[in-house]
């Protein structure tokens, strides 16, 4: 992770130096741009599979502790039906 974070800091300060030189400002604005607008959207992408995984994960543990409190016949009503089939 050190190393992602090297490389990114890297890159962040040779944009600062490459925006000071005059004669490079006008490569690198539409570079800056292209740069800003796909990391845009990404995150504008991740958001949303961010947002859907959270409700994934929250259904789930719902899921697990109403199972973990309720009895087999409140969950699932074939059950019951399958325990008076035995039975008889």
């Amino acid at each position: 992770m050190s190393t992602i974070l090297f490389w990114l800091a890297v890159f962040v300060l040779a944009i600062v130096l490459f925006s000071m030189v005059p004669g490079l400002d006008l490569l690198m604005k539409p570079l800056l741009k292209m740069l800003f607008d796909g990391l845009v959207l990404l995150l504008g992408g991740m958001t949303s599979w961010g947002i859907w995984f959270l409700k994934r994960v929250l259904r789930a543990h719902g899921t697990l502790v109403s199972h973990l409190l309720l009895s087999a016949e409140q969950i699932d009503p074939a059950y019951a039906l399958d325990q008076k089939s035995k039975k008889a």
